[in-house]
């Protein structure tokens, strides 16, 4: 657009010189003026379209930054949630016996639980710029919640040997808190720009 103007400015000009030629002094005089005038408002009007440009473009950057910036922030206590649910008994290697008791003995067990949960509930979700991710922040807080009742079920049934059936129980919230964090991870990958 910016060149199809500025041949035809050229062109007008060009045109204008040609009808009008100067033949005296005073004559190349004006046109100079002219023309110095004319460039002149011509360069301001690049300098204030090329510094709209750049702030725009300073203002996308600020706002990517901060959203990577609050994505990092919730991935980070998203992924807290997960570790906590896939160290879980039920998830993984931890079905036997003596892992499950070495897991149930541990002194930071509960309040890790607690401690996550109140991070998670701390995630302004409506104030997040992607829904997927807020969905899957609700997800999580669910998925932990129901971890650390199934947890203190099987610990207070575990003296009792009545404990397999909330390995169970446990491999279903693994289950869905695994769908919850792949969904945060497809979304973060899309987000961030290969840099």
């Amino acid at each position: 657009m910016s060149l199809f103007l500025g041949g035809l400015f050229i062109g007008a000009v060009g045109t204008a010189f040609v009808v009008h030629t100067p033949t005296q002094s005073s004559d190349w005089a004006a046109w100079a003026q002219a023309l110095g005038a004319i460039g002149a408002i011509a360069a301001a009007f690049m300098i204030s379209f090329t510094q709209r440009v750049n702030d725009q473009a300073r203002e996308r950057e600020r706002d990517y930054r901060e959203r990577i910036r609050i994505l990092d922030g919730v991935v980070s206590v998203v992924d807290a949630a997960y570790d906590l649910i896939e160290d879980a008994p039920g998830a993984g290697a931890r079905t036997t016996e003596d892992a499950i008791d070495e897991y149930l003995t541990r002194p930071s067990v509960y309040k890790d639980f607690q401690h996550v949960a109140v991070a998670l509930q701390g995630i302004p979700v409506h104030t997040l710029p992607w829904w997927q991710i807020g969905k899957a922040v609700l997800e999580m807080q669910s998925h932990l919640a129901v971890c650390e009742r199934y947890v203190q079920a099987l610990g207070s049934d575990f003296s009792n040997r009545a404990w397999r059936h909330h390995l169970d129980e446990l491999k279903q919230v693994y289950d869905s808190a695994t769908a919850s964090i792949e969904a945060v991870r497809t979304m973060e990958k899309a987000l961030r720009r290969k840099e």
